[in-house]
């Protein structure tokens, strides 16, 4: 359902904040795989932005412009997500152990 609901406000006409889909460890995760760095103080992308960088993360080619995503394609890409998270999350439990 949520693939769902992040796909309607993707196309919605005026930007919304992906802040209302996505919490800001999962869109600065997206941000950071994308671009390399991290975001300016202050950033926040929309949401279509947000959902063009699942796809990417889900195996979405961005050079043509005009082809819009799939479901499968944000759903492999929630799904990486949330692996990556899972991982970034190991690590900072395994450096508070040693």
């Amino acid at each position: 359902m949520r693939i769902l609901w992040i796909t309607k406000l993707a196309k919605q006409p005026e930007d919304i904040a992906c802040t209302k889909a996505f919490s800001e460890e999962e869109w600065k995760m997206l941000y950071v795989r994308k671009y390399q760095k991290k975001p300016e103080a202050g950033f926040v992308p929309s949401m279509k932005e947000a959902l063009k960088l699942l796809a990417i993360l889900g195996g979405f080619y961005e050079y043509n412009t005009k082809r819009v995503p799939g479901q499968m394609t944000i759903w492999r890409g929630m799904r990486r997500l949330k692996e990556l998270l899972d991982n970034l999350e190991t690590v900072e439990i395994l450096r508070g152990i040693s």
